[in-house]
């Protein structure tokens, strides 16, 4: 293995894949209800692996996952907190306005409520 000579940090060798970052901005003239997300494909099948996350408005649509095939994103202009794919899988893991949590230990039980503080100020 070869390392640099330096901070004798591992060389990456011919055969390592490489990786592309990339941020794509679109500025869109209207504000359309929905988006199709479609990667390179060849016979229907994707060419490349595309890891993305969508912001919507500043707002994660979706965690870090892979873009396999086309896949439908439903906007939603009053509250990016509820624009959402079509396919379940690429939701985020905390897609809820509001999640509970319900800790049990031997000698104590406690539950936490995690609230977006917008929904939180509907309520007042």
């Amino acid at each position: 293995m070869e390392r640099d000579e330096v901070s004798g940090e591992p060389l990456p060798t011919a055969t390592a894949e490489e990786a592309l970052f990339v941020v794509l901005r679109y500025p869109l003239r209207k504000q359309p209800k929905a988006l199709v997300l479609s990667p390179p494909s060849k016979d229907g099948y994707a060419i490349a692996d595309i890891g993305f996350v969508v912001y919507h408005r500043g707002v994660a649509v979706n965690d870090f996952r892979y873009l396999a095939a086309s896949e439908r994103l439903q906007l939603d202009w009053d509250d990016p907190f509820y624009s959402r794919f079509e396919r379940r899988t690429l939701k985020r893991q905390f897609d809820s306005p509001m999640n509970i949590f319900l800790y049990v230990e031997p000698f104590e039980v406690r539950k936490e409520f995690v609230v977006r503080p917008l929904d939180l100020a509907r309520f007042t």
